[in-house]
């Protein structure tokens, strides 16, 4: 009867296996395991009992039954159950007689409604063991693509495990006790049957491609499940721990470790799956802006993470050294694989609340909840860190919190951060009086009084960075950790979702989730560099104290967020974000190169000239740095082109500076004449490169912006060769500076005299230039070549340039418009007038060298007659009163 009992047990059990314990005397002696199609034959031979016996075994071993007869029996026999058991909700009895070859059937439902406990365990065990049953089959016997077999399947097991709770509690109506764990463990199988990716009614469709997704949801499980699978399931485990936790709190106090550890483990499996149907309610919420869902779903994450650390935590499960048990180290590492996603969906929601408007108007949620959220996290969370890291020594490598010396938290969200070496800096050069802690205060004060939006935003993307890096630093611990068990060659520990964790196996952490961090940090050194610049605007405003402190500080958060970004972006490989990063911080450098304060970085041994210089030395070499990360045009396009433009833009600015600080009288048209302010060849090299560099990229690109830009280059060109070319060393340098001044010269005029609306100003002092250079070389040709430059700005003052004016002007600007032009206007004439003289001057010399019968030229004569008698007439004296006509048209 014990081989009987024994095979049937295994075959209705689906087990594959027996295992022996040979005892003797209360010790065990062996253990043999039996496959169960040898259980008739071998369970009772000798070799398997450790008997030895004088008689040699035969070749063929007897069996104890014949297996074929059993299987044909209870065909016949559930056959026979089949037939006669047709009451619903009846209990049956079996009975038969030994010896006796009849059976009986007895129908004692009545005797079940009695309420025993006998009776009431029986049938909650065999539910129980009906319904494992049913999973078994459904895993290993029906084919994936049989669905309707499957849910009817699906359906019959959780009738049969909600048949077995509801006997298991009337057995314990019946004081037949709780049975705890396995009333947790029928709850724990009811979520099972919800949570099946695969056979979960209404997969998920997919993703809309518009709204960013946490990278976590294509590494969690539960992908395909349905919301309401999801909810099920939270609640069938919510009651597995709830029937869990009363016992563990009983054998605590008994101090039981059998007991203790026994329920932990049962109740940290629990706690695992409702973290992740909680991570992924949370997926799903983030899509539908369901505000409340989203952060009931984030605490209870939160809180039952905390709950499961507490659970296995006397396990040493943060233990990673070489010494540590495979088991410990596999809790650690689900645990902190959790904590990372657990961030990074904080992180997105951050993120997409600063971004998207809709979570304010249909999600009606605010930046303070989404703080108060990340706190409580964090509360919830701080003791994971504290138990792996330090336990570990290791040290965050990409937190936030960390690089910015704990400047940011989630308690301190500002977003202004000054490096120690910069707080001394800003505090010996530019604060002595004031002192760095009140600018510091004072930058707070004034983010403190943007608007509501604003301060959320800028609130929310800072939280938004701190649970990026949270999720970034547990990613590369998990990868360190791996590498540490591959070169240890333990391959027993089950890496297949650490690889999941990047796209590629050289990237511990997925470039998607480093773009996100880089993303929040680039968006609030924007924030902060805008503030910093309206700072500066409003310098003279009713604050009372010098503002350009404040903006410093402001500036110097601004580079830090920028860094923390580009760190991130160059981690990831995105090239297009790198660039925009380098622009970024060379806006950063152009506002130290302009500003009038000695900024954190500031040479103490230069004057301010050689500190702006050097500032837009750095912003060039940020953006040749953005055109080496991107490789090739090729890349994109589009961020290649705005990178040269600004490029350019950069070098242009650079070779002014360097023009105006090296040559006296930089800011007039007037050559040099002393050979002493003659720039060696270093320093000429210096100014003229940037410059050269700056057409060269503009001519490239192509646009109209950028051939306006080009022709602007030409004249600042022009301008330095023609202060430079009289203080030359020889007769052939001086020929070359002079022929160069009037190459870029030419260049910038034929653009502008073509281009002429809307440059008109631009036109007429370029024209203005280019004529004394003409009249700076002697000679009647030059001098006309003067005369006909100025002449031709005659298109900048006729009607439709002042037609063209009005349309494109408002009345404001228009009326300063008509003023500058005006002023030019006198300016044109005076010098036509100049040049006129000259030339009349030079014809009337050549004339009296003349014969008296030679024909004489008085064309220049002429001219300056009309000019005059045309500047007379310009004036109106109208009741003793002298007005200038009205302003249709210029004199």
């Amino acid at each position: 009867c014990t081989v009987l009992d024994t095979y049937l047990d295994n075959l209705m059990a689906n087990v594959p296996q027996l295992a022996l314990l040979l005892q003797e005397q209360g010790f065990i002696q062996n253990i043999k395991f039996l496959r169960t199609d040898d259980i008739p034959s071998l369970m009772i031979h000798p070799s398997t009992l450790g008997v030895e016996t004088a008689q040699p075994t035969t070749t063929t071993n007897q069996q104890t039954f014949s297996p074929e007869l059993i299987e044909m029996n209870a065909a016949m026999l559930l056959r026979f159950l089949k037939t006669n058991c047709t009451r619903e909700n009846s209990t049956y009895l079996l009975h038969r007689t030994a010896g006796d070859t009849n059976i009986q059937l007895f129908d004692i439902s009545s005797i079940s409604q009695m309420r025993q406990r006998k009776w009431v365990w029986w049938l909650a065990l065999c539910s129980y063991r009906f319904a494992c049953r049913l999973e078994q089959l459904q895993n290993k016997v029906l084919s994936p693509h049989d669905k309707v077999t499957r849910r009817e399947y699906r359906e019959r097991q959780r009738s049969l495990l909600n048949n077995t709770l509801n006997l298991l509690e009337d057995l314990a109506d019946l004081d037949g006790g709780h049975h705890e764990t396995i009333a947790a463990a029928v709850c724990e199988h009811l979520a099972d049957t919800f949570l099946w990716s695969d056979e979960a009614e209404g997969d998920v469709g997919p993703r809309d491609s518009s709204k960013p997704a946490p990278w976590a949801s294509s590494s969690q499980p539960y992908r395909k499940v349905t919301p309401d699978c999801l909810n099920k399931a939270h609640d069938h485990l919510m009651n597995g721990i709830k029937k869990l936790t009363p016992p563990l709190t009983k054998a605590r106090a008994k101090n039981s470790p059998i007991e203790i550890e026994a329920l932990s483990t049962q109740l940290y499996g629990i706690h695992h799956k409702l973290i992740n149907v909680c991570l992924k309610l949370a997926d799903i919420h983030l899509q539908n802006y369901f505000s409340s869902n989203l952060l009931q779903s984030l605490r209870m994450a939160a809180r039952m993470l905390r709950d499961a650390t507490t659970l296995v935590e006397p396990r040493d499960i943060f233990d990673f050294s070489k010494d540590a048990t495979d088991n410990s180290r596999l809790y650690g590492r689900s645990i902190l694989l959790q904590y990372a996603w657990l961030w990074e969906f904080c992180g997105h929601f951050a993120r997409s609340y600063a971004a998207d408007p809709l979570w304010r108007e249909r999600g009606h949620i605010s930046g303070n909840d989404l703080l108060s959220l990340f706190k409580e996290v964090d509360s919830a969370c701080n003791n994971i860190t504290k138990l792996c890291f330090r336990a570990s020594k290791w040290r965050p490598k990409t937190s936030v919190s960390v690089a910015s010396h704990g400047q940011v938290s989630l308690q301190s969200l500002s977003g202004i951060v000054v490096l120690p070496e910069d707080f001394e800096e800003i505090e010996a050069s530019v604060l002595q009086k004031e002192g760095c802690h009140e600018a510091i205060s004072t930058s707070k004060s004034i983010l403190n009084e943007q608007t509501q939006i604003k301060r959320d935003n800028r609130l929310v993307l800072v939280a938004a960075s701190v649970c990026y890096s949270h999720a970034v630093d547990s990613y590369l611990f998990l990868a360190e950790y791996n590498s540490d068990v591959a070169k240890d060659g333990q391959a027993s520990i089950d890496l297949g979702t650490m690889n999941k964790i990047s796209t590629k196996p050289d990237e511990p952490v997925a470039p998607l989730l480093r773009q996100r961090l880089g993303d929040a940090s680039n968006e609030i050194g924007k924030i902060l560099l805008a503030e910093s610049r309206t700072v500066l605007l409003n310098e003279n405003a009713d604050r009372g104290r010098n503002m350009s402190h404040v903006s410093a500080i402001m500036l110097a958060s601004a580079q830090f967020w920028f860094s923390q970004g580009l760190d991130q972006f160059t981690a990831g490989k995105d090239l297009r974000n790198i660039a925009l990063l380098r622009c970024n911080l060379c806006q950063c450098c152009k506002i130290r190169a302009n500003t009038n304060v000695i900024l954190p970085g500031s040479s103490k041994d230069h004057d301010k000239k050689s500190n702006a210089e050097t500032f837009l030395q750095k912003a060039v070499d940020h953006l040749v740095s953005a055109h080496e990360a991107m490789g090739e045009r090729d890349a994109d396009s589009l961020t290649w082109d705005m990178v040269s433009e600004e490029l350019a833009a950069t070098l242009l600015v650079l070779g002014v500076r360097r023009r105006q600080s090296s040559l006296a009288g930089s800011g007039s048209s007037h050559p040099l004449f002393l050979p002493g302010l003659r720039l060696t060849p270093g320093a000429e090299k210096e100014i003229v490169e940037p410059m050269e560099r700056s057409c060269k990229i503009y001519e490239s690109l192509g646009t109209a912006h950028a051939r306006h830009q080009a022709a602007a280059a030409h004249y600042q060109l022009a301008m330095y060769f023609s202060k430079v070319w009289t203080c030359q060393r020889d007769e052939q340098k001086t020929r070359d500076k002079l022929a160069a001044a009037f190459k870029h010269f030419g260049l910038a005029h034929q653009y502008f005299f073509l281009n002429a609306k809307g440059n008109e100003s631009t036109f007429i002092v370029l024209s203005l230039d280019f004529s004394n250079l003409y009249a700076a070389v002697s000679g009647e040709e030059c001098l006309g070549k003067a005369l006909g430059i100025s002449l031709d700005t005659k298109e900048a003052f006729s009607s439709d340039a002042i037609s063209a004016a009005f349309e494109r002007l408002k009345p404001s600007d228009l009326r300063d418009w008509f003023n500058n032009m005006s002023t030019l206007s006198e300016n044109v004439e005076s010098r036509i007038m100049k040049l006129l003289l000259s030339l009349t001057k030079l014809e009337k010399d050549n004339n009296s060298k003349l014969k008296k019968d030679s024909p004489h030229s008085e064309k220049y004569k002429g001219m300056y007659r009309e000019v005059l008698t045309h500047k007379m007439k310009s004036k109106i004296e109208i009741d003793g009163s002298t007005h200038l006509k009205e302003q249709s048209e210029f004199p």
